[in-house]
Protein backbone atom coordinates (compact mmCIF):
# COMPACT_ATOMS: atom_id res chain seq x y z
CA UNK A 1 0.00 0.00 0.00
CA UNK A 2 1.23 3.77 -1.09
CA UNK A 3 -0.21 6.71 1.44
CA UNK A 4 -0.21 9.97 0.83
CA UNK A 5 -1.21 12.81 3.11
CA UNK A 6 -1.96 16.09 2.66
CA UNK A 7 -2.78 18.25 6.25
CA UNK A 8 -2.92 21.76 7.38
CA UNK A 9 -5.05 23.36 9.95
CA UNK A 10 -7.22 26.03 7.80
CA UNK A 11 -11.28 26.70 7.12
CA UNK A 12 -12.87 24.81 3.97
CA UNK A 13 -10.41 23.03 2.48
CA UNK A 14 -10.43 20.34 -0.32
CA UNK A 15 -8.15 17.48 -0.71
CA UNK A 16 -8.19 16.24 -4.29
CA UNK A 17 -6.42 13.18 -5.28
CA UNK A 18 -6.28 10.93 -8.53
CA UNK A 19 -4.01 8.14 -9.69
CA UNK A 20 -3.87 6.14 -12.73
CA UNK A 21 -3.36 3.00 -11.91
CA UNK A 22 -4.22 -1.01 -13.11
CA UNK A 23 -2.22 -3.95 -15.07
CA UNK A 24 -2.08 -3.70 -18.96
CA UNK A 25 -5.14 -0.57 -19.12
CA UNK A 26 -4.74 2.55 -17.02
CA UNK A 27 -7.93 3.29 -14.61
CA UNK A 28 -7.84 6.73 -12.10
CA UNK A 29 -9.11 5.97 -8.97
CA UNK A 30 -10.04 9.35 -6.89
CA UNK A 31 -10.44 10.19 -3.34
CA UNK A 32 -11.87 13.07 -2.18
CA UNK A 33 -12.15 14.25 1.55
CA UNK A 34 -13.56 17.61 2.51
CA UNK A 35 -13.36 18.37 6.05
CA UNK A 36 -13.28 21.85 8.56
CA UNK A 37 -9.74 22.36 9.78
CA UNK A 38 -7.99 18.95 9.41
CA UNK A 39 -8.06 16.68 6.65
CA UNK A 40 -6.60 14.26 5.26
CA UNK A 41 -5.97 12.11 1.79
CA UNK A 42 -5.00 8.22 1.19
CA UNK A 43 -4.99 6.18 -1.36
CA UNK A 44 -3.54 3.10 -2.55
CA UNK A 45 -2.25 0.91 -6.15
CA UNK A 46 -1.57 -2.09 -6.83
CA UNK A 47 1.96 -3.29 -6.11
CA UNK A 48 4.53 -2.12 -9.03
CA UNK A 49 2.23 0.66 -10.56
CA UNK A 50 5.14 3.30 -12.02
CA UNK A 51 2.16 5.83 -11.48
CA UNK A 52 3.33 9.11 -9.84
CA UNK A 53 0.87 11.17 -8.26
CA UNK A 54 1.15 14.35 -6.14
CA UNK A 55 -1.18 15.28 -3.88
CA UNK A 56 -1.76 19.25 -3.16
CA UNK A 57 -3.51 20.64 -0.44
CA UNK A 58 -4.84 24.06 -0.96
CA UNK A 59 -7.45 26.30 0.19
CA UNK A 60 -9.70 29.06 -0.60
CA UNK A 61 -11.68 31.47 2.08
CA UNK A 62 -15.21 31.56 3.14
CA UNK A 63 -15.78 27.69 3.20
CA UNK A 64 -15.88 27.71 -0.80
CA UNK A 65 -15.37 24.10 -1.76
CA UNK A 66 -11.92 24.41 -4.54
CA UNK A 67 -9.43 22.76 -5.80
CA UNK A 68 -6.24 21.51 -5.60
CA UNK A 69 -4.61 18.27 -6.11
CA UNK A 70 -2.23 17.28 -9.80
CA UNK A 71 -2.22 14.00 -10.39
CA UNK A 72 0.56 13.38 -13.33
CA UNK A 73 1.24 10.63 -15.12
CA UNK A 74 4.69 8.86 -15.18
CA UNK A 75 6.18 9.58 -17.85
CA UNK A 76 8.01 6.06 -17.77
CA UNK A 77 5.21 4.15 -18.88
CA UNK A 78 3.00 2.02 -17.44
CA UNK A 79 2.44 -1.75 -17.10
CA UNK A 80 2.32 -4.09 -20.20
CA UNK A 81 2.97 -1.37 -22.15
CA UNK A 82 4.19 -1.64 -25.79
CA UNK A 83 7.15 0.77 -26.45
CA UNK A 84 8.16 2.32 -30.19
CA UNK A 85 11.14 4.39 -30.49
CA UNK A 86 10.82 6.42 -33.71
CA UNK A 87 12.49 8.71 -35.67
CA UNK A 88 11.04 9.47 -38.57
CA UNK A 89 7.68 10.67 -39.51
CA UNK A 90 7.17 7.18 -41.12
CA UNK A 91 8.07 5.09 -38.46
CA UNK A 92 6.02 7.11 -36.15
CA UNK A 93 2.85 7.03 -38.27
CA UNK A 94 3.52 2.95 -38.41
CA UNK A 95 3.58 3.12 -34.51
CA UNK A 96 0.43 4.95 -34.79
CA UNK A 97 -1.21 2.53 -37.49
CA UNK A 98 -0.26 -0.21 -35.35
CA UNK A 99 -1.45 0.63 -32.35
CA UNK A 100 -4.72 1.49 -33.72
CA UNK A 101 -7.99 -0.20 -34.54
CA UNK A 102 -7.17 -3.31 -36.35
CA UNK A 103 -3.20 -2.94 -35.78
CA UNK A 104 -0.75 -5.78 -34.31
CA UNK A 105 -0.70 -4.14 -30.87
CA UNK A 106 -4.12 -2.36 -30.58
CA UNK A 107 -4.96 -5.07 -27.86
CA UNK A 108 -2.12 -3.49 -25.32
CA UNK A 109 -1.04 -0.38 -24.08
CA UNK A 110 1.29 1.58 -26.65
CA UNK A 111 3.61 4.00 -25.43
CA UNK A 112 5.57 5.91 -28.48
CA UNK A 113 8.72 7.78 -27.61
CA UNK A 114 10.24 10.12 -30.07
CA UNK A 115 13.59 11.14 -31.03
CA UNK A 116 14.06 14.68 -31.03
CA UNK A 117 13.93 16.47 -34.92
CA UNK A 118 10.95 17.77 -37.09
CA UNK A 119 8.80 15.04 -38.41
CA UNK A 120 6.34 16.95 -41.60
CA UNK A 121 3.02 15.89 -42.50
CA UNK A 122 2.48 14.67 -46.37
CA UNK A 123 4.22 11.29 -47.77
CA UNK A 124 4.11 9.58 -44.86
CA UNK A 125 0.45 10.49 -43.54
CA UNK A 126 -1.64 10.49 -46.78
CA UNK A 127 -1.07 14.05 -47.05
CA UNK A 128 -3.65 14.16 -43.97
CA UNK A 129 -2.41 14.69 -40.23
CA UNK A 130 -0.33 11.99 -38.21
CA UNK A 131 -3.17 10.17 -37.00
CA UNK A 132 -4.23 7.13 -34.53
CA UNK A 133 -7.99 5.79 -34.26
CA UNK A 134 -8.92 3.42 -31.83
CA UNK A 135 -13.06 3.18 -30.87
CA UNK A 136 -13.20 0.29 -29.17
CA UNK A 137 -10.37 -0.99 -27.11
CA UNK A 138 -10.01 0.18 -23.63
CA UNK A 139 -6.05 0.54 -23.79
CA UNK A 140 -4.02 3.69 -23.77
CA UNK A 141 -2.27 5.93 -26.28
CA UNK A 142 0.97 7.49 -25.08
CA UNK A 143 3.11 10.06 -26.83
CA UNK A 144 6.72 11.86 -25.73
CA UNK A 145 8.69 13.66 -27.31
CA UNK A 146 12.52 14.97 -26.42
CA UNK A 147 14.20 11.21 -26.75
CA UNK A 148 18.19 10.80 -28.09
CA UNK A 149 18.40 8.34 -30.51
CA UNK A 150 17.78 5.13 -29.42
CA UNK A 151 15.45 6.45 -26.65
CA UNK A 152 17.65 5.40 -23.95
CA UNK A 153 17.30 9.27 -22.21
CA UNK A 154 14.90 11.68 -22.91
CA UNK A 155 15.10 15.19 -21.09
CA UNK A 156 13.52 18.86 -22.35
CA UNK A 157 16.78 19.95 -23.18
CA UNK A 158 17.13 17.28 -26.05
CA UNK A 159 16.55 19.00 -29.20
CA UNK A 160 12.36 19.52 -29.25
CA UNK A 161 10.27 16.83 -31.36
CA UNK A 162 8.36 19.27 -33.58
CA UNK A 163 5.41 17.82 -35.28
CA UNK A 164 4.96 20.16 -38.24
CA UNK A 165 1.66 20.55 -40.72
CA UNK A 166 3.55 22.49 -43.22
CA UNK A 167 0.53 24.94 -43.62
CA UNK A 168 -1.30 22.29 -45.78
CA UNK A 169 -2.99 19.68 -43.16
CA UNK A 170 -3.68 19.18 -39.36
CA UNK A 171 -0.71 18.14 -37.47
CA UNK A 172 -2.14 15.27 -34.91
CA UNK A 173 -5.30 13.48 -34.49
CA UNK A 174 -6.09 11.26 -31.91
CA UNK A 175 -9.53 9.28 -31.37
CA UNK A 176 -9.79 7.00 -28.36
CA UNK A 177 -12.89 5.95 -27.39
CA UNK A 178 -12.00 4.06 -24.03
CA UNK A 179 -8.21 4.33 -23.39
CA UNK A 180 -5.91 7.03 -21.82
CA UNK A 181 -4.19 9.34 -23.72
CA UNK A 182 -1.26 11.01 -22.79
CA UNK A 183 0.67 13.81 -25.26
CA UNK A 184 3.85 15.17 -24.05
CA UNK A 185 6.76 17.17 -24.73
CA UNK A 186 6.35 17.91 -28.29
CA UNK A 187 5.65 21.24 -30.63
CA UNK A 188 3.26 20.80 -32.95
CA UNK A 189 2.96 23.34 -35.44
CA UNK A 190 1.79 25.19 -39.08
CA UNK A 191 -1.12 22.81 -38.77
CA UNK A 192 -3.95 23.47 -41.38
CA UNK A 193 -7.14 22.12 -41.19
CA UNK A 194 -11.35 22.27 -41.84
CA UNK A 195 -11.89 20.48 -38.57
CA UNK A 196 -11.23 21.78 -34.80
CA UNK A 197 -8.05 21.56 -33.78
CA UNK A 198 -5.47 22.17 -36.34
CA UNK A 199 -2.43 21.42 -34.20
CA UNK A 200 -3.71 18.76 -31.50
CA UNK A 201 -7.45 17.01 -31.85
CA UNK A 202 -7.73 14.63 -29.30
CA UNK A 203 -11.24 12.60 -29.10
CA UNK A 204 -13.55 14.52 -31.63
CA UNK A 205 -16.22 13.36 -33.35
CA UNK A 206 -16.12 9.82 -30.31
CA UNK A 207 -18.11 9.07 -27.65
CA UNK A 208 -15.24 9.63 -24.49
CA UNK A 209 -14.70 7.29 -21.69
CA UNK A 210 -11.40 7.69 -20.45
CA UNK A 211 -8.95 10.04 -19.17
CA UNK A 212 -6.78 12.52 -20.77
CA UNK A 213 -3.45 14.38 -20.44
CA UNK A 214 -1.74 16.94 -22.52
CA UNK A 215 1.15 18.75 -20.61
CA UNK A 216 4.21 20.14 -21.93
CA UNK A 217 3.77 21.26 -25.58
CA UNK A 218 3.74 23.92 -27.83
CA UNK A 219 1.32 24.32 -30.19
CA UNK A 220 1.68 27.00 -31.82
CA UNK A 221 0.55 29.12 -35.73
CA UNK A 222 -2.06 26.54 -36.59
CA UNK A 223 -5.22 27.54 -37.90
CA UNK A 224 -8.44 25.97 -38.71
CA UNK A 225 -11.29 26.96 -40.97
CA UNK A 226 -13.95 25.88 -38.47
CA UNK A 227 -13.88 26.04 -34.72
CA UNK A 228 -10.13 25.46 -32.39
CA UNK A 229 -7.27 26.49 -34.37
CA UNK A 230 -4.50 25.07 -32.24
CA UNK A 231 -6.13 22.67 -29.82
CA UNK A 232 -9.48 20.73 -29.29
CA UNK A 233 -9.27 18.19 -26.62
CA UNK A 234 -12.24 16.36 -24.95
CA UNK A 235 -11.74 13.69 -22.00
CA UNK A 236 -14.00 11.99 -19.51
CA UNK A 237 -12.33 10.41 -16.52
CA UNK A 238 -10.05 13.34 -16.10
CA UNK A 239 -8.99 15.87 -18.38
CA UNK A 240 -5.53 18.00 -17.41
CA UNK A 241 -3.70 20.45 -19.82
CA UNK A 242 -0.10 21.53 -17.90
CA UNK A 243 1.83 23.40 -18.58
CA UNK A 244 1.92 23.64 -22.22
CA UNK A 245 2.53 26.99 -24.57
CA UNK A 246 -0.53 27.86 -27.05
CA UNK A 247 0.19 30.77 -28.89
CA UNK A 248 0.06 32.13 -32.39
CA UNK A 249 -3.19 29.92 -33.67
CA UNK A 250 -6.37 31.19 -35.53
CA UNK A 251 -9.71 30.18 -36.86
CA UNK A 252 -11.95 31.43 -39.20
CA UNK A 253 -14.88 30.94 -36.31
CA UNK A 254 -14.29 30.58 -33.11
CA UNK A 255 -11.86 29.29 -29.99
CA UNK A 256 -8.50 30.23 -31.74
CA UNK A 257 -6.78 28.90 -29.15
CA UNK A 258 -8.40 25.83 -27.53
CA UNK A 259 -11.71 24.28 -27.00
CA UNK A 260 -11.68 21.99 -23.99
CA UNK A 261 -14.36 19.45 -22.86
CA UNK A 262 -13.93 17.84 -19.79
CA UNK A 263 -16.56 15.11 -17.95
CA UNK A 264 -16.62 12.53 -14.67
CA UNK A 265 -13.72 13.81 -12.05
CA UNK A 266 -12.41 17.76 -12.16
CA UNK A 267 -10.79 18.67 -14.58
CA UNK A 268 -7.19 20.55 -14.37
CA UNK A 269 -5.83 23.22 -16.55
CA UNK A 270 -3.13 24.36 -14.60
CA UNK A 271 0.29 26.47 -15.44
CA UNK A 272 -0.36 27.25 -19.29
CA UNK A 273 0.68 30.29 -21.16
CA UNK A 274 -2.16 30.85 -24.07
CA UNK A 275 -1.31 33.86 -26.27
CA UNK A 276 -1.75 36.08 -29.38
CA UNK A 277 -4.74 33.78 -30.40
CA UNK A 278 -7.32 34.90 -32.79
CA UNK A 279 -10.78 34.00 -33.60
CA UNK A 280 -12.74 35.49 -36.53
CA UNK A 281 -13.83 39.04 -35.46
CA UNK A 282 -17.32 37.96 -37.72
CA UNK A 283 -18.00 35.32 -35.07
CA UNK A 284 -15.30 35.47 -32.56
CA UNK A 285 -16.52 35.55 -28.78
CA UNK A 286 -13.37 33.20 -27.46
CA UNK A 287 -9.74 34.07 -29.19
CA UNK A 288 -7.90 32.22 -25.76
CA UNK A 289 -9.16 29.22 -24.21
CA UNK A 290 -12.74 27.52 -24.04
CA UNK A 291 -13.45 25.41 -21.60
CA UNK A 292 -17.29 23.63 -20.97
CA UNK A 293 -19.21 19.92 -20.79
CA UNK A 294 -20.05 18.79 -17.23
CA UNK A 295 -17.11 18.15 -14.98
CA UNK A 296 -15.73 20.88 -12.39
CA UNK A 297 -12.52 22.34 -13.87
CA UNK A 298 -9.88 23.89 -11.84
CA UNK A 299 -8.03 26.71 -13.57
CA UNK A 300 -5.07 27.63 -11.95
CA UNK A 301 -1.71 29.20 -12.53
CA UNK A 302 -2.41 30.19 -16.37
CA UNK A 303 -1.55 33.33 -18.13
CA UNK A 304 -4.75 34.64 -20.53
CA UNK A 305 -2.71 37.67 -22.50
CA UNK A 306 -3.24 38.96 -25.96
CA UNK A 307 -5.65 36.97 -27.51
CA UNK A 308 -8.49 39.01 -29.39
CA UNK A 309 -11.80 38.88 -27.57
CA UNK A 310 -12.27 36.53 -24.88
CA UNK A 311 -8.99 35.46 -23.25
CA UNK A 312 -11.15 32.30 -21.42
CA UNK A 313 -14.71 31.37 -21.59
CA UNK A 314 -16.50 29.18 -19.10
CA UNK A 315 -19.15 27.06 -20.94
CA UNK A 316 -20.61 25.35 -17.40
CA UNK A 317 -20.04 27.06 -14.00
CA UNK A 318 -18.49 24.83 -11.98
CA UNK A 319 -15.17 26.52 -12.78
CA UNK A 320 -12.65 27.61 -10.17
CA UNK A 321 -10.69 29.99 -11.22
CA UNK A 322 -7.28 31.03 -9.18
CA UNK A 323 -4.31 33.22 -9.84
CA UNK A 324 -4.57 33.44 -13.61
CA UNK A 325 -3.77 36.13 -15.22
CA UNK A 326 -6.30 37.19 -18.09
CA UNK A 327 -7.84 40.22 -19.98
CA UNK A 328 -11.57 39.07 -20.33
CA UNK A 329 -13.58 36.57 -18.76
CA UNK A 330 -16.74 35.63 -20.75
CA UNK A 331 -19.40 33.17 -20.04
CA UNK A 332 -20.74 31.87 -17.08
CA UNK A 333 -19.71 33.24 -13.65
CA UNK A 334 -16.82 31.13 -12.14
CA UNK A 335 -18.18 28.48 -9.03
CA UNK A 336 -14.81 30.34 -7.09
CA UNK A 337 -12.21 32.93 -7.79
CA UNK A 338 -9.31 34.20 -6.06
CA UNK A 339 -5.98 35.52 -6.62
CA UNK A 340 -6.19 36.94 -10.25
CA UNK A 341 -4.56 39.44 -12.14
CA UNK A 342 -6.78 41.50 -14.15
CA UNK A 343 -5.52 43.32 -17.30
CA UNK A 344 -2.03 42.79 -15.79
CA UNK A 345 0.48 42.92 -18.68
CA UNK A 346 2.62 39.69 -18.07
CA UNK A 347 5.97 41.58 -19.50
CA UNK A 348 6.87 38.53 -22.03
CA UNK A 349 11.00 38.09 -22.72
CA UNK A 350 10.11 38.56 -26.48
CA UNK A 351 6.24 38.05 -27.65
CA UNK A 352 7.00 39.28 -30.98
CA UNK A 353 9.66 36.57 -31.59
CA UNK A 354 7.68 33.84 -30.14
CA UNK A 355 9.65 33.63 -26.18
CA UNK A 356 6.92 33.80 -23.74
CA UNK A 357 9.25 33.58 -20.80
CA UNK A 358 8.63 36.15 -18.10
CA UNK A 359 11.19 38.94 -17.62
CA UNK A 360 12.37 39.95 -14.25
CA UNK A 361 9.83 42.42 -13.50
CA UNK A 362 6.83 40.81 -14.76
CA UNK A 363 4.06 41.19 -11.90
CA UNK A 364 3.27 37.17 -12.58
CA UNK A 365 6.70 35.82 -10.64
CA UNK A 366 6.32 34.24 -7.72
CA UNK A 367 2.58 35.43 -6.90
CA UNK A 368 0.78 32.14 -6.38
CA UNK A 369 0.15 30.76 -3.07
CA UNK A 370 -1.00 27.28 -4.96
CA UNK A 371 2.24 25.31 -4.77
CA UNK A 372 2.46 23.02 -7.39
CA UNK A 373 5.44 20.24 -7.69
CA UNK A 374 5.21 19.06 -11.08
CA UNK A 375 8.17 20.72 -13.72
CA UNK A 376 7.38 23.64 -16.39
CA UNK A 377 7.95 23.48 -19.90
CA UNK A 378 11.58 23.64 -19.64
CA UNK A 379 11.85 21.19 -17.07
CA UNK A 380 12.34 23.05 -14.58
CA UNK A 381 10.00 22.10 -11.13
CA UNK A 382 7.29 24.50 -9.16
CA UNK A 383 8.39 26.67 -7.40
CA UNK A 384 12.10 27.88 -7.47
CA UNK A 385 11.28 30.67 -5.07
CA UNK A 386 8.87 29.79 -2.69
CA UNK A 387 5.92 30.88 -4.88
CA UNK A 388 4.67 29.78 -8.03
CA UNK A 389 4.94 31.88 -11.37
CA UNK A 390 1.99 31.99 -13.67
CA UNK A 391 2.14 30.48 -17.00
CA UNK A 392 4.18 27.61 -18.70
CA UNK A 393 7.37 28.33 -17.23
CA UNK A 394 9.06 28.95 -14.01
CA UNK A 395 11.57 31.67 -13.23
CA UNK A 396 15.27 30.02 -12.71
CA UNK A 397 17.19 33.52 -13.19
CA UNK A 398 16.35 35.29 -10.18
CA UNK A 399 15.24 32.85 -7.59
CA UNK A 400 17.99 34.44 -5.89
CA UNK A 401 16.01 37.57 -5.19
CA UNK A 402 18.60 40.13 -6.68
CA UNK A 403 16.03 41.23 -9.32
CA UNK A 404 14.44 43.09 -5.92
CA UNK A 405 10.74 41.08 -6.82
Amino acid sequence: MSQATCSFSRKAAIVIAAEMAGEGHAVFLAQFAYYQGRQAWKGNRPSGDPMQSTPICSYLPNGLRVILAASLFAVSGWSHAHPFCVATAQQFQDALTQSSNGGVYNGEDNDIYMVGGTYHTGAATGNAPFFYYSPNSTHAIKIVGGYAAGCSTGTSQTPPTTLDGGGNTGVLTIRNSHGNVIVQQLTLQNGESAEPGAGLQVNYLVTVNASVLIRKNIIRNNHSSVDAGGLYASGDSRLSVISNLIADNSTDANYGGAYLTGFGLPSLVYNNTVTQNFASTTSATVGGLYFGGGAVVDILNNIFWNNNSVGLYLGNSSANVVFNAYGTLGGNAPAATYGNFVKVNPKFLNASGGDFHLIGISPLLGVSTELVTYDDLDGNLHPQSGKVDLGAYEDTIFTDGLDGG
